[in-house]
C-alpha cells in the first residue's frame, strides 16, 4: 500500500486546532485518499518534517501574503521540506486566484524541483502558468475535494430552527452582485458578512467571522428563510456552500447559469434573473419543500463523483 503525506504551503502552515478553509479542504482529501486504500498522514506545521517517512508529498496551496517582504518561517520549512523529499510531490489548488510566488530574490526560498499540480479550472495550460508561473510542472490534473466535504455535512442532524431573517447571503461583495444584492435589501431583510454591508447599506450585518467550519455555517444559512448560490464564473463546479445551504434550514435558491448544480434543482428552487428572484422571494418557504431539499443532499451520489476525481489521481500518486 502506497503512503501519502498530506499537509498546505502557506505562511502559517497547517494548525489543526484551529478551524480553517485550509483544514476543511486536507481533512477531505484525507478521507477521499483513505476510502480509495491509501495509506494517509495528516501533518500539521510542527510535524510536517516527517513527510519522508511516506512515498509521496501532497501540499495543498495556502494563504501566501510575504508580510512586510518577508518569508514567514513556517512557509520556509515547508519549502525546504518540498526541496528535500525524495518521492514525488502534489501542490492543489481549489482557488483561481492563487498565485505562488517562487521568484528568486535575496532571502527568500524557492521551490527548485518538479511538481505535479491538482487544479480547479478547465484550461490546464492557462491555470498552470497563472498559479505556478514560476516552477516546473510535470503533470497537471483537474481534482476537486469540495463533494466530500458536502458528504460529511450531509450526515450530520438537519437543523430545526426558525428563521430571524429573510434572507442571507454569506459570499463576497462581487461587483456584478451588489446591485441585486442591494435591491434585495430594499425590500427584505438581508444578513450578510460586514464587507458587503459596506456595499449594501441597507442590509444586515453579520457579527461572527468569515472563517467557519463548513458544519457551523449551515447554521448560519439557517438564520435565513432564503439563501442564494449565485453562479461565479471562476468556480463552475459543485463546491461546499451548496451543501451548506441545502442542508441548512433555509431554502436554497440556485441561478440557473450554474449549470454544474442541477442535480439539486427541483421545480420551484431556480432563477434565471433578479426578478425571478424577487418573485420567487414573495412565496413563503413551505416546510415540505425544506424537507425534500434535504432529501436531495441525503440522496446526491457523493461516491460516484469522489470515484472520477480518484480516477485521475491515482494513477500519477503511484508512478
Amino acid at each position: 500500500m502506497m503512503s501519502v503525506a498530506l499537509s498546505t504551503i502557506g505562511d502559517q502552515g497547517l494548525v489543526f486546532n484551529k478551524a480553517s478553509v485550509d483544514l476543511n479542504d486536507v481533512l477531505a482529501v484525507e478521507q477521499m485518499l483513505k476510502s480509495a486504500g491509501v495509506h494517509v498522514k495528516l501533518l500539521d506545521r510542527d510535524s510536517i518534517e516527517e513527510a519522508n517517512n511516506y512515498d509521496a508529498l501532497l501540499l495543498k496551496c495556502g494563504v501566501i501574503v510575504n508580510w512586510g517582504g518577508k518569508q514567514s518561517e513556517h512557509l520556509k520549512k515547508i519549502i525546504n521540506v518540498v526541496n528535500e523529499f525524495d518521492g514525488p510531490v502534489f501542490l492543489m489548488s481549489v482557488d483561481q486566484d492563487f498565485v505562488l510566488p517562487n521568484k528568486e530574490r535575496d532571502g527568500f526560498l524557492t521551490i527548485n524541483r518538479p511538481v505535479s499540480f491538482l487544479y480547479s479550472g478547465k484550461n490546464a495550460s492557462e491555470v498552470v502558468s497563472k498559479q505556478l508561473p514560476d516552477i516546473e510542472v510535470e503533470d497537471s490534473i483537474q481534482f476537486y475535494q469540495g463533494v466530500q466535504i458536502g458528504k460529511q455535512i450531509s450526515k450530520l442532524p438537519f437543523i430545526n430552527a426558525e428563521p430571524v431573517y429573510d434572507a442571507v447571503y454569506g459570499g463576497q461583495p462581487r461587483k456584478e452582485l451588489l446591485s441585486t444584492l442591494n435591491d434585495i435589501a430594499e425590500k427584505y431583510s438581508l444578513l450578510v458578512y460586514e464587507n458587503v454591508r459596506k456595499k449594501v447599506p441597507n442590509a444586515i450585518s453579520a457579527d461572527f467571522k468569515m472563517f467557519f467550519d463548513n458544519k457551523e455555517l449551515r447554521a448560519i444559512n439557517s438564520l435565513g428563510k432564503f439563501s442564494f448560490l449565485f453562479y461565479k464564473p471562476k468556480t463552475p463546479w459543485i463546491t461546499p456552500r451548496i451543501f451548506e445551504q441545502l442542508c441548512s434550514n433555509s431554502l436554497a435558491l440556485f441561478d440557473k447559469r450554474w449549470e454544474a448544480t442541477q442535480p439539486f434543482w427541483t421545480d420551484n428552487n431556480t432563477f434565471s434573473s433578479e426578478d425571478e428572484l424577487i418573485e420567487r422571494m414573495e412565496q413563503e418557504p413551505t416546510e415540505s419543500e425544506i424537507k425534500e431539499q434535504h432529501r436531495i443532499a441525503k440522496e446526491f451520489d457523493y461516491d460516484k463523483y469522489n470515484e472520477e476525481q480518484l480516477a485521475h489521481l491515482l494513477p500519477l500518486l503511484e508512478k
